[in-house]
């Protein structure tokens, strides 16, 4: 029984791994769309579970409004930050893959102008990001990626890349 019990554990270890290690093989890709997605599902969802605790907290009539805000501020600030730092950046690379793992993957051509690159260098306990923003026919990409593949194009020139979509419609590229 204990076998069955680390091979579980290692198993999810390693998906853990992959999902996190995994998007950064891509030279570029929609990780802010991704982002997006992650906010259209689970904002509401922290909502309704703010909901609930508020209406059991008026329910059992044994909270002070003192209690009652400083608990729920409380709670928007924990789980904010635990949304921001946690939660969002793995579930947005969990989408990665599951867009590069399954799905039909096509081809697309995206041609436009660059219109913004962002390079910020982490360092100690910062994380870098790198960013390129594509606008073609009244839309806007915003790619990440990396210092080295964002050092290969300038903001003014233009973009002229195949890239592929997956299964959530994500673009993304190995160049």
């Amino acid at each position: 029984m204990k076998i069955v019990f680390w091979i579980i554990i290692f198993f999810l270890a390693s998906l853990i791994v992959v999902v996190i290690y995994y998007p950064l093989s891509f030279d570029l890709q929609e990780n802010y769309k991704a982002k997006q997605m992650v906010d259209y599902i689970l904002i509401p969802v922290f909502g309704l579970i703010l909901l609930y605790s508020s209406y059991s907290a008026i329910k059992s009539n044994g909270v002070t409004i003192k209690e009652f805000c400083f608990y729920h501020l409380f709670f928007i600030a924990i789980m904010g930050l635990l949304y921001y730092s946690i939660f969002r950046p793995f579930l947005s690379n969990g989408l990665i893959c599951i867009n590069y793992f399954f799905g039909k993957q096509k081809e697309i051509k995206i041609e436009g102008l660059i219109t913004n690159k962002t390079v910020i260098v982490g360092g100690g306990k910062m994380i870098g990001k790198y960013e390129l923003t594509v606008e073609s026919d009244n839309e806007q990409y915003i790619f990440d990626s990396n210092l080295y593949t964002l050092e290969k194009f300038n903001i003014g020139e233009m973009f002229n890349l195949n890239m592929k979509t997956g299964l959530l419609n994500l673009l993304y590229v190995k160049l």
